[in-house]
């Protein structure tokens, strides 16, 4: 997936909200529906060009953006589980190279 450059504000501002729209309903899929409808790595893509866009005009970045929460509550009918070691992110590691970095 590439980058545009939407010319006007108002087309950004579509497009943004095209990209928000995108992710949530990928994460209510993955996260409420256990019905992932993207790889990984195309989330991750829509989610690195939404920061960039963000960052880029911070006066488009909302509180209530994917951007600003991660994921959605707990299932209500999954066991809780303690892990004996905390489960650490990876940072969106996908090769040696990054996680290395990570390291």
């Amino acid at each position: 997936m590439t980058m545009v450059d939407p010319s006007t504000e108002g087309q950004l501002k579509a497009y943004v909200a095209n990209l928000r729209h995108q992710i949530e309903e990928a994460n209510y899929q993955y996260y409420v529906q256990d019905n992932p409808i993207l790889a990984d790595d195309e989330y991750d893509q829509l989610m690195l060009e939404l920061q960039q866009i963000e960052h880029a005009h911070p006066e488009l970045q909302t509180p209530n953006s994917p951007t600003q929460r991660v994921g959605t509550g707990p299932v209500q009918d999954v066991a809780q589980h303690q892990h004996p070691v905390p489960m650490l992110s990876l940072a969106n590691a996908h090769n040696e190279q990054d996680f290395a970095r990570l390291a």
